[in-house]
């Protein structure tokens, strides 16, 4: 049996996607609704609040300060503090109760 070590991005050819026209729209759809590429959005999403849910436990735990992390997250604070209720709803369907907290106490 041949294993791929292929990602899952690797093969696909290169598209232009627009922040009001495809990322917001993907992130309140259901997956059985979405295509191949807001698909793919709502991945990448997925991994990204999955680490922002660990970095606040993280934080919590105090493992790591905030001020850690506080530059970084300001740009990405200040986004999704403009569609709030999309990104709360996202953290909530996909069970990010950590990164939904994070944003409220610690965004932009």
């Amino acid at each position: 049996m041949k294993v791929s070590t292929v990602s899952k991005f690797e093969e696909k050819d290169s598209i232009e996607i627009s922040y009001d026209k495809d990322v917001l729209p993907a992130l309140i759809k259901k997956q059985s609704e979405c295509s191949d590429i807001e698909k793919d959005i709502v991945y990448c999403f997925d991994w990204f609040f999955y680490f922002i849910n660990r970095i606040e436990h993280y934080v919590n735990t105090q493992l790591i300060a905030f001020e850690d992390v506080e530059d970084i997250c300001r740009l990405y604070g200040e986004k999704i503090r403009k569609h709030e209720q999309v990104f709360e709803t996202f953290m909530s369907v996909h069970g990010y109760k950590l990164a939904s907290d994070f944003w409220k106490h610690r965004g932009a």
